[in-house]
């Protein structure tokens, strides 16, 4: 037997302005509508205390939609799936091919008009003022009616953008042979192989990185290495470096007419699989599987950051003298326009100055994989007298090629802090400044090209053009074993029984504890849950007509007492581990299987742990507990990001629920149900727990009760 399948699925987000506003009928100046390029909305505008404190938000230009002209995104997926199937004697063999085509289209023109804020920066009796003076509320108001903005940061940085657009594709192939094979009537095997190919990401104009080169010097290499020969010359004992130890190599790479996929396919995705059931008697099953199944890649650009360099940011400067005078203003925000961004022009000094990836999106690199789940079920079922069936399996389960992000940009671990005391040393010692030997031989929109000095932990960094450095590995593994155990019973035609239980440890390496560690942290998972109980029950009360009781009833007595179930469920789950906090540094001079979570639990003194008081028991060594030093680049950080003692409060939950059918006839029926969620009111904390022992009010205090209180409904369904 031949079957085809071909599909195709189309679905684009859109976001259209309410309304246009031609800006040159306002009193900005001609520059600035010619920064604006065509735009036809108005700046959006942020005023920081109405913006905070006030009902209604101080963001001017909210009838256009993302400030700018909107958003297209279409994406679309094609498939074809032939599959031939053949039975011959004990066999069932089915083999196929599986393509799939994904494209995804994407055009925002971000900030065009511009994005200006306005805070007392500049409103305030001097430059040095506290941050609380100048936030005080009216001074950001002055600031705005003055027409001068601030720089801003973050969120509120002052900026005009170009447009991003990207046309991108995916290619996936899919192979796959499977027999069913019935051996005996007692057994039969389930054999199969599967071999995936996930092509790498194309963009149709090559408007794409292909990886982070790490070798290659950079252009800049020679220049960089004299000027700062020239600098360690003049003051040899301000440096931690010796100029034949500087270099600068590496920076991202693009796709062309030649290689224009963002990363090369996998090639070992051969996935077998492999089933058998075996029935040892009438009431007894025994059965067992082996798989290894494949990941994709995620293949949104947007969510990748693939296009350093193709979509460019040119920030608001408003004044080069700390307000003495000012460059621009708010009529004219933007006197040099817009920056145009260089695509793949500047090459390996791409984004230099700043940082390459973060730990939550690293920068991807030329040979990725895709990561691999192996799977292996062995159990049996069994019925046993009086209608029970009780069913056992341990799973074992493992992945490899897992996706590791780290930072490759970090001070040698010869100069780090190892506790309090060192750390600060170390603080002290690398936040010292050298002569910058990057100064005007970056593109001038990196902040090193016009920067007077770096600090000595700048020049310590294997790539000290960067600031940090994310890229993705594929060394990531975690293990995972559970005893699953299974029980349910039909007591009578009235009462059903099941109740479930798994005993588990879910362990991983993922991540790195320090930037300077050559393994992998291995840590409880945070999905850890080592102990899961559940149990139903549902009652159908044996009264009324053709039940045990009442059978005679009228229909009154029948319509009040006839028709009732009860349900209930119960479940109960250990708490998950904490992750705790690895963007940060942690140092504790103890032993720390001694620290302990109690979140939830009373201290007997009518006070609850987490809500009341910390739910962290810490023992204290000489007078201190856990200690953040300063960053990863003074110290070392010696406290797990998970510990088996550091969990969340078990999870709790008791629902129930009471029905009642009215039978008209044998084909309608008016039910009407209360249920009571969450019945007892259990609360279940941990969400937002404080989790920085630098702010001692908040360490170990959560904010919200994760679960919602009891829920109790009521509802009428007629059913015909």
């Amino acid at each position: 037997m031949f079957d085809l399948r071909v599909s195709f699925n189309k679905f684009t987000q859109e976001r259209h302005p309410a309304s246009a506003l031609d800006p040159s009928t306002l009193d900005f100046s001609a520059a600035a509508i010619a920064a604006f390029r065509g735009y036809q909305y108005f700046p959006m505008i942020e005023i920081r205390n109405l913006d905070n404190i006030r009902p209604i938000r101080a963001d001017l230009g909210s009838m256009r939609s993302d400030w700018n002209l909107g958003r297209l995104r279409p994406f679309m997926m094609g498939s074809i799936q032939p599959t031939a199937t053949r039975t011959f004697g004990n066999h069932t063999a089915k083999f196929g091919w599986d393509l799939r085509i994904v494209r995804e289209n994407f055009i925002s023109n971000g900030y065009q008009g511009g994005r200006l804020f306005f805070d007392g920066t500049y409103t305030t009796p001097a430059s040095n003022s506290s941050t609380t003076l100048r936030n005080a509320f009216g001074r950001d108001i002055a600031a705005f009616l003055l027409g001068v903005p601030t720089a801003g940061s973050g969120s509120t940085a002052g900026q005009i953008d170009n447009s991003i657009n990207y046309s991108v594709q995916s290619v996936y192939h899919g192979f796959f042979f499977h027999d069913d094979w019935r051996v005996t009537s007692k057994l039969t095997l389930n054999l199969g192989l599967r071999y995936e190919l996930e092509g790498g990401l194309s963009e149709r104009y090559n408007r794409i990185q292909r990886g982070f080169d790490l070798t290659t010097p950079s252009p800049i290499d020679a220049a960089a290495r004299a000027a700062y020969s020239t600098s360690y010359n003049a003051n040899p004992s301000n440096f931690l470096l010796p100029p034949d130890q500087f270099k600068v190599l590496g920076g991202y790479t693009y796709a062309n007419s030649s290689h224009r996929a963002a990363w090369t396919t996998d090639r070992g995705n051969y996935e077998p699989r492999v089933g058998v059931s075996y029935a040892l008697n009438q009431k007894t099953v025994i059965r067992g599987g082996f798989g290894i199944f494949m990941a994709p890649h995620q293949s949104e650009i947007n969510g990748l950051g693939l296009q350093q360099g193709f979509a460019g940011t040119t920030p608001f400067i408003a004044t080069n003298n700390n307000g003495l005078t000012f460059v621009a203003n708010l009529t004219n925000p933007f006197p040099s326009g817009a920056a145009t961004s260089p695509g793949a022009s500047q090459g390996l000094l791409t984004s230099t100055g700043i940082a390459v990836g973060t730990a939550d999106n690293p920068a991807l690199p030329i040979h990725r994989r895709n990561s691999k789940f192996a799977r292996i079920i062995v159990g049996f079922q069994r019925e046993l007298p009086a209608h029970f069936v009780v069913e056992a399996n341990f799973v074992s389960a493992w992945g490899y090629d897992m996706p590791v992000s780290r930072n490759f940009n970090f001070v040698p671990r010869s100069f780090l802090g190892t506790d309090v005391a060192t750390d600060t040393a170390a603080n002290t010692l690398l936040s010292a400044t050298i002569p910058n030997p990057f100064r005007n031989l970056l593109p001038s929109t990196s902040p090193f090209n016009s920067a007077t000095n770096i600090t000595r932990a700048q020049s310590l960094l294997p790539f000290p053009q960067f600031t940090d450095l994310w890229l993705q590995q594929y060394n990531g593994s975690n293990r995972y074993n559970s005893l699953q155990l299974q029980v349910s019973e039909r007591l009578s035609r009235d009462l059903t029984f099941s109740a479930s239980y798994t005993r588990s440890r879910l362990r991983e390496r993922a991540n790195y504890l320090n930037p300077t560690d050559t393994t992998l942290e291995s840590r409880i998972s945070p999905d850890d849950r080592p102990d899961r109980f559940t149990t139903s029950v549902i009652y159908q009360i044996p009264f009324g007509k053709g039940e045990r009781f009442g059978k005679d009833a009228n229909w009154f007595m029948n319509a009040i007492l006839g028709g009732w179930q009860v349900n209930g469920t119960y479940e109960w789950q250990s708490g998950e581990p904490f992750t705790l906090s690895p963007t940060q540094v942690w140092y504790y001079g103890g032993d720390v299987r001694q620290i302990k979570a109690l979140t939830g639990q009373n201290n007997g003194q009518g006070q609850k742990y987490g809500i009341d008081i910390s739910a962290f028991q810490i023992p204290l060594v000489n007078g201190v507990g856990i200690v953040r030093l300063n960053n990863f680049n003074t110290g070392l950080r010696n406290v797990p990001t998970t510990l088996d003692g550091m969990r969340n409060q078990p999870f709790l939950n008791v629902n129930l629920s009471v029905s009642k059918n009215f039978k008209f006839s044998e084909s309608t029926k008016l039910q009407f149900r209360a249920e009571a969620i969450n019945a007892f009111n259990h609360p279940y904390f941990g969400n937002g727990i404080g989790l920085d022992p630098s702010t001692a009010g908040s360490f170990g205090l959560v904010t919200t009760q994760r679960n919602n209180p009891r829920d109790i409904q009521l509802g009428v369904k007629f059913v015909f």
